[in-house]
Parts: structure tokens; C-alpha cells; sequence
């Protein structure tokens, strides 16, 4: 079946030899320079005795920094529009930081842990502790750059 699948980008491949691997239907074989070799296991999808089920990867980069979580949506919209604005200012420090670190913004904090952030207004390291999210390794990390913003907003 040459050239099948010449239809997918680079990464969904990426993805199916990741799942793979992961299922045990395939190797990477270092002795064949890195050649991917196919497991015992596999003989059972080949005869349709297992069926094997992909998860599709979420999104990347902009567009997807873009996009709130679902969760992040309903509270949002909870939001007034000074509230509104904050969030705002704080995910834009979040994309910053996350830059920086080259990470993904979720890491730094969550879309719920901004609304926390927005709507409840800590102004203090104690205060942040008491919004779902923050821990003390991420108050030491990243609370000083959203108290800032916290505090140029509420200023």
C-alpha cells in the first residue's frame, strides 16, 4: 500500500508510533538502527482479533493556546467585565512565562486557576494558596509575576 496515509501530517504519524509503542504492538529495534519492529502481539490486529483505538491528540501551539477549557468556559462566563480583563491580562502573563520556559501554558496554572486568580483578587502569598491550583512550588515559581498583575489591575 505504497503511499497510504501520505494524506496525515507528520504529527498524527508521530502520534500512531508513540501509541504503539505504548501497546506494545511495536519496538524500536537499536540494533537496526532504530528500526521499528513489529511485537508477537501485532499478529492479532493483522487477523482481526484486536481491534486498536486511537486517541487524537489535542491541538498545539497558538490556536490552542487560544482555546479554553471547557470547565474554564462556564466560569468565564461567570465573569464581570473587569473580572473579564484580568483573566485576560493573566493568561497573557501566563503565554509569557510559558514561553520563556518553553512549556505549555497549562503548566504555569490552569484556565480555572486564572478565574480564581480574577475573581477572587489575592493580594498576597497566603491568599494565593487559597486558590484551587496553587501550590507552594508554583507560589514560589510564578506568584510574584500574577500578583503583580493582580495588583496593577485592582490599582
Amino acid at each position: 500500500m505504497f503511499g497510504a496515509g501520505k494524506d496525515l501530517p507528520l504529527r498524527t504519524w508521530q502520534s500512531v508510533y508513540r501509541q504503539l509503542l505504548a501497546a506494545g504492538l511495536i519496538r524500536v529495534d537499536h540494533d537496526a538502527f532504530g528500526a521499528l519492529k513489529l511485537e508477537p502481539e501485532a499478529r492479532a490486529v493483522f487477523r482481526h482479533e484486536r481491534e486498536v483505538r486511537f486517541r487524537k491528540d489535542r491541538p498545539t501551539g497558538r490556536k490552542a493556546d487560544k482555546q479554553l477549557s471547557a470547565g474554564a468556559k462556564g466560569a468565564r462566563s461567570q465573569l464581570d467585565e473587569s473580572d473579564a480583563v484580568l483573566f485576560e491580562a493573566l493568561r497573557r502573563k501566563r503565554v509569557d512565562i510559558a514561553k520563556e520556559l518553553s512549556i505549555p501554558p497549562y503548566v504555569v496554572f490552569a484556565d480555572t486557576t486564572l478565574v480564581g486568580f480574577a475573581t477572587l483578587k489575592p493580594t498576597s502569598h497566603d491568599a494565593m494558596l487559597e486558590v484551587s491550583g496553587v501550590g507552594q512550588t508554583k507560589l514560589e515559581r510564578y506568584g510574584d509575576a500574577f500578583l503583580d498583575i493582580i495588583r496593577q489591575h485592582d490599582g
